[in-house]
């Protein structure tokens, strides 16, 4: 027999449907928890947050001491890949060939967390006709830093992922694999001539057959 596949559900059917727990669902919720300390977790990667992401790049500057460039040539990235010590990160632009860069350091206390500035000179953000020092950008609008583990931490809150000892995997069986023969991978697009073997061809060819 073929594979099972999904169906959509309308919300009113998922609730007056009596086997779903909620429990069971905000079971696998990942609940911040208020970080006073240092996580002693390895940090992988660092972020602007998201009311920053939602800007037009190309409106928002970074001043790193006496230069300049829009978001998109900013790099901003973890400096110390270990799971004790400081927690860093490092604000950096290039211009002319020139890299300029700041660090910047998260320190924890009772009442929230600070970003100060650890190494190279001042660094400001340019939004909306203002200009602020990072130092107080990042207090506002904190940036992500992710965690081997899978954890989250925004300003003081610590997103962690549940353990994943008692999840059970998606079953091997319900997953039906698409036919990709006639395609060319390398080719997306359908472009204006409708090309018959791009993959937006397949996936376009797929879901109309799941929806159907």
């Amino acid at each position: 027999s073929s594979p099972r596949r999904l169906r959509p559900v309308s919300h009113g059917a998922r609730q007056l449907d009596n086997t779903i727990v909620p429990e069971d669902i905000f079971r696998h919720a990942m609940v911040p928890q208020t970080a006073t300390a240092r996580p002693a977790l390895v940090p992988v990667a660092v972020e602007w947050s998201d009311e920053l992401l939602r800007r037009r790049e190309h409106l928002v500057t970074i001043d790193v001491g006496d230069a300049s460039t829009p978001l998109f040539g900013v790099d901003l990235r973890i400096i110390d890949y270990t799971e004790s010590g400081q927690l860093r990160f490092r604000v950096s632009i290039a211009v002319d060939g020139d890299v300029r860069s700041s660090d910047f350091e998260v320190r924890f206390g009772p009442n929230g967390v600070r970003y100060v500035l650890d190494g190279g000179p001042l660094a400001f953000i340019n939004v909306g006709g203002r200009r602020t020092a990072l130092v107080e950008w990042f207090r506002d609008n904190p940036p992500a830093v992710y965690f081997a583990n899978g954890a989250l931490l925004l300003g003081d809150e610590l997103f962690t992922p549940p353990r994943m000892d008692d999840r059970i995997p998606y079953s091997r069986e319900r997953i039906e694999a698409w036919n990709w023969a006639g395609t060319n991978i390398c080719e997306e697009s359908q472009k204006t001539q409708k090309r018959p073997d791009g993959i937006v061809t397949l996936t376009s060819r797929c879901r109309n057959d799941w929806a159907g």
